[in-house]
């Protein structure tokens, strides 16, 4: 009966202390797919950022997956022997490569002679930098009613580019790889005299890049003038077709001016 106890006492503490080393296994597992995931997600954001060496990207992705790695290790159940992590481009993904070992420290297993267990274990994470294009159509009343409205668009068309990455910095967003806003000005289809059309009852424009064609944005808004109305209904829903209808951007398109794809489009229509 004692040599049954003693057995069943070891084996009892193996087991216990298998339990602890795969909970060990499991966390450091998470904890490179953590580490993974954010020096993958670094890389692909720089790389958008502009021209800027793909080694030094690799290496800062890197420092920060270790980082990562280690304030997510619990020093109590492994002692860490190593750790790998590589960050690298291929064909415009971005790849992180983590190589660990460590040990359990055994409790009850120390008697029967395992002082430890080894866990060991690799993983791999592969993000795509985003290239996401803005596309805003706007839909403009410009009846006498609108005069508020229509100088508002010019004394802000320059610095509406500008004032998108604010906020969208201010909440947290990471701005779009590119942004175009096209304007469509209409009024009454009837204006001036009843069954008369008016002679610009919709004027559009093409879509115009920002803040690169802030000019020609500026230029195109200016003329415009609020006049008309308070007879026939704004031709508001032949706005809102011409909006659907406009020449919106792509994914796989390339983006103007850069040698990257398009991976995805936000198209925005604004009724004023």
């Amino acid at each position: 009966m004692g040599l049954a106890a003693t057995f069943l006492l070891l084996t009892s503490g193996l087991a216990i202390d298998m339990a602890v080393a795969l909970r060990a296994k499991h966390d450091l597992g998470r904890a490179s797919d953590a580490a993974n995931l954010a020096a993958a997600k670094m890389a692909a954001d720089q790389a958008t950022q502009g021209d800027v060496n793909s080694n030094t990207i690799g290496e800062d992705a890197a420092e920060v997956g270790r980082k990562y790695f280690f304030a997510n290790i619990d020093s109590t159940l492994v002692q860490i022997q190593s750790y790998e992590l590589t960050v690298f481009e291929s064909d415009g993904s971005w790849t992180a490569k983590s190589k660990y070992s460590a040990q359990s420290m055994s409790t009850f297993s120390a008697l029967a002679g395992f002082d430890s267990f080894d866990v060991k274990g690799e993983t791999v994470a592969n993000i795509k930098p985003a290239f996401p294009v803005l596309d805003i159509s706007m839909c403009i009343d410009s009846t006498g009613s609108m005069s508020a409205t229509l100088d508002a668009v010019k004394n802000n068309a320059t610095s509406l580019h500008d004032r998108l990455e604010t906020a969208l910095q201010a909440l947290g967003v990471k701005p779009f790889s590119h942004v175009r806003v096209r304007l469509s000005y209409f009024k009454d289809y009837g204006d001036v005299l009843p069954g008369v059309w008016d002679p610009d009852p919709l004027v559009s424009s093409r879509f115009f890049d920002l803040p690169d064609d802030n000019s020609d944005f500026l230029a195109f808004a200016s003329p415009q003038v609020a006049s008309g109305g308070n007879d026939w209904a704004e031709g508001a829903v032949v706005c809102l077709n011409e909006a659907m209808s406009s020449n919106w951007m792509k994914t796989g398109d390339l983006i103007p001016g850069s040698s990257n794809k398009v991976t995805d489009v936000f198209p925005l229509i604004i009724m004023w």
